[in-house]
């Protein structure tokens, strides 16, 4: 049983082969391999000829490079020698070989096949960071996939694990996430028909692992079907898009040069913004920082949402704080700019990424440090269509296909409000809890009722909020407004402006209440306590099997006033509209309607 490591390589300029090689190996080349570990200074980078076999047979160029380093014993000959002329020892004491085999097929069709870190020799901006999971979406066995982990970007930043002794249920990994599933490797089978030299057509079963690059197991010759199958492999590849969704890659780590690239952008941009501040005399309106927000890295945070205060270093005084949720995104912003330019500072990203910030700890009078600033903003950047998040101090580019069905999917998002009257938001409410109590309170809402504060708590329910993947140390909220009618129920979401974090938090919030709703007798029993409270008995119709049958949900987000007609695509953030998508898929697998309305903000 053979296996191999593949990754595909660009070549956009006719590259040589070592031209894949990072720099600082080939200071230390050699023709041969080191027997002793003294021996090697730093390390040691011996090259060797591909087999001849190969090469004549299927004209392919290529070479072996073996990098040599002070470590534990390798036994990788038997393997590597299959590539190679001569025969090479690497099962040497105390030296760890990391070996990487370069073939070029042709000029745009170029591979390396990596053994025990090898491909830590190659430069990163020359990996099709795509090539492994492209080819299992398109081509796995569905019956046959076993492993699927899956990194979630929302509020909570976490990698998580679907792995089965038979196979995966995918519409459970589909739905029972409310953000989007952001596929990192996949194990499952599939089979690869190629032509051998004698012009047969062969079909080959592999086990196959992929992400980056894709790891094939199975009963072949490198010699005789390597260069084929690395063929086939690459048609694979390039072959349109399938339909299977649910394993897209929709948001990707740029490579190096992109980094350094949309750095610069984000340079341009925090100066224009700069310019702009001072242009009107130290203030920010909301439509000058569309793209631009303060998203702390909620993962790392435990307190809850509505109470998390936290202090930008340097720029707030020792005993100055933000309250995530009440401060705008305008008063934050204004006292980072205002910082700026008194230190006439002109590199930004450098600058925020040397800036700390912390949080206030509940438990402990010293802060929290939860990363740099740079790593707390969120933003959105578009070039020649393509989309660019920076999202906790990374960037990261979008699937095309992925944007085109998501700006789709929420522009096609219901606005129904269910008989509510959404009364503008304007100058005398003083904030969103406000702008709730007003709503349940107009003569033409009657029956409507103000849920907001009436927390749960994870005590309240056998087995804790952990029972239903919610933070334990949360405190949930039923919903802002509600309405009970004897049929149907309505549930409403409230917030207030358009920045990622949050965002995030209303479609977390929407999610936990939903799921809580549906799975817990103790939550919906809550609800009812509290609209026993509020309403004269008379009046009280209760949350029961009926009319809970009839659920609806309603994401209510304040927007400046000339957004209102907008499409939601050009209003909402991109990861936000990632996460929306997850959120109406995995809410409407357990019967809610969902509805997303834009209520006019006049205080701006």
């Amino acid at each position: 049983m053979t296996e191999l490591s593949i990754f595909m390589l660009k070549n956009e300029k006719s590259s040589s082969i070592n031209s894949f090689i990072e720099d600082k190996y080939l200071e230390h080349t050699s023709k041969k391999l080191f027997e002793k570990a003294e021996d090697i200074e730093e390390s040691n980078l011996a090259v060797f000829p591909l087999n001849n076999q190969l090469k004549v047979n299927y004209k392919v160029t290529g070479k072996i490079f073996i990098l040599q380093e002070r470590q534990e014993k390798g036994k990788l000959s038997e393997s590597v020698n299959k590539f190679s002329e001569e025969n090479l020892n690497l099962s040497t004491s105390n030296i760890l070989n990391k070996p990487l085999i370069i073939i070029k097929i042709s000029r745009s069709s170029i591979y390396a096949i990596s053994y025990s870190y090898g491909y830590t020799l190659l430069k990163r901006e020359y990996i099709v960071h795509d090539f492994g999971l492209n080819i299992a979406r398109k081509n796995l066995d569905l019956d046959t996939i076993k492993r699927i982990k899956n990194t979630n970007f929302a509020d909570n930043l976490y990698t998580s694990s679907f792995s089965s002794s038979n196979k995966i249920n995918l519409n459970e990994i589909s739905n029972s996430q409310s953000i989007p599933n952001i596929v990192d490797e996949v194990f499952g089978k599939m089979t690869v028909k190629f032509m051998d030299r004698e012009k047969n057509i062969r079909s080959l079963n592999m086990f196959v692992t992929s992400k980056d690059s894709i790891k094939i197991k199975g009963n072949f010759s490198i010699p005789e079907h390597l260069v084929p199958i690395l063929k086939e492999l690459g048609e694979m590849y390039r072959e349109k898009k399938s339909g299977r969704t649910f394993l897209d890659k929709e948001i990707l780590t740029v490579p190096p040069k992109k980094k350094d690239w949309l750095e610069r952008r984000f340079d341009d941009h925090f100066s224009k913004l700069m310019s702009i501040f001072q242009k009107n005399s130290n203030e920010l309106k909301s439509i000058n920082l569309e793209k631009l927000a303060i998203d702390l890295p909620l993962n790392k945070v435990k307190e809850n949402i509505e109470d998390l205060e936290f202090r930008i270093h340097s720029i707030c005084r020792p005993d100055e704080y933000f309250n995530f949720i009440d401060y705008s995104q305008e008063e934050i912003f204004s006292k980072i700019f205002s910082y700026f330019l008194k230190y006439n500072i002109q590199e930004f990203v450098g600058k925020l990424k040397s800036i700390k910030v912390s949080i206030k700890d509940s438990d402990s009078s010293d802060d929290r440090v939860v990363g740099d600033l740079f790593s707390c903003l969120y933003m959105d950047y578009s070039h020649n269509s393509e989309k660019y998040i920076l999202y906790q101090g990374n960037w990261l580019s979008v699937n095309k296909n992925v944007w085109a069905e998501t700006r789709d999917f929420i522009n096609s998002i219901s606005a129904e409000v269910y008989g509510i009257d959404f009364d503008e938001f304007n100058k005398n409410d003083k904030d969103e809890g406000a702008y709730n109590v007003k709503i349940s309170r107009l003569a033409s809402n009657n029956g409507v009722l103000c849920l907001d504060k009436k927390n749960f708590s994870s005590k309240d329910v056998p087995g804790g909020f952990a029972y239903y993947d919610i933070n334990t140390d949360s405190k949930m909220e039923p919903c802002d407004i509600l309405k009970v009618n004897n049929d149907s129920v309505i549930f409403c979401h409230v917030k207030r402006g358009t920045a990622s974090a949050g965002l995030s938090h209303l479609l977390s919030q929407a999610r936990a209440s939903c799921l809580s709703i549906r799975k817990s007798e103790e939550f919906v029993g809550h609800i009812n306590s509290v609209i026993s409270t509020v309403l004269s008995e008379e009046k009280i119709v209760s949350l029961n099997e009926k009319n809970l049958k009839s659920s609806k949900v309603i994401l209510g987000c304040i927007v400046p006033a000339n957004k209102v007609q907008s499409k939601n695509s050009i209003v909402f953030p991109v990861l936000f509209s990632l996460n929306l998508v997850a959120l109406v898929s995995a809410l409407s697998a357990e019967k809610f309607e969902v509805s997303l309305v834009k209520i006019p903000d006049k205080n701006i």
